[in-house]
């Protein structure tokens, strides 16, 4: 990236060139932070697929354990990739401030279905408790 060139006089001495060139890694800070329908919105989704990894997680182990080997190995790699999507999403959820990095972690250290419940259970009441005090400040 080329620097503009600045010719510099007296009334123009104390204005860097560098004010006038906007950094765009240093905007990011300037960023609203997500909307409630946002992250409600996202929530949604982990729900979803929280629920579709308990499924298969049942449906895996109920079939271990009546010995339906060839059922293990189609069930086994759907629930694998269903958790790693559930553990993607969280995670991505924390990149983006929709919440913070416990989430991710719990539905991890958990195994997908147990730590996204409690995590969105938890964040669902956060986020009932923002609402309330919003509109308790309107009226």
């Amino acid at each position: 990236m080329t620097q503009p060139t600045k010719e510099v006089t007296q009334d123009t001495a104390q204005v860097s060139v560098q004010d006038s060139v906007q950094d765009p890694v240093n905007t990011v800070s300037n960023l609203e932070p997500p909307s409630v329908a946002t992250i409600e919105r996202r929530l949604r989704v982990v729900r979803w697929v929280g629920l579709s990894d308990f499924v298969l997680l049942i449906a895996l182990v109920s079939a271990s354990l009546l010995g339906r080997r060839e059922l293990v190995s189609l069930l086994g790699p759907v629930h694998g990739v269903n958790y790693l999507f559930l553990v993607m999403l969280v995670s991505l959820g924390a990149v983006d401030k929709l919440w913070r990095w416990w989430f991710p972690a719990l539905t991890f250290l958990t195994g997908g279905p147990l730590g996204s419940f409690i995590g969105e259970i938890i964040i669902g009441r956060s986020l009932k408790t923002q609402k309330s005090t919003k509109t308790r400040g309107q009226t």
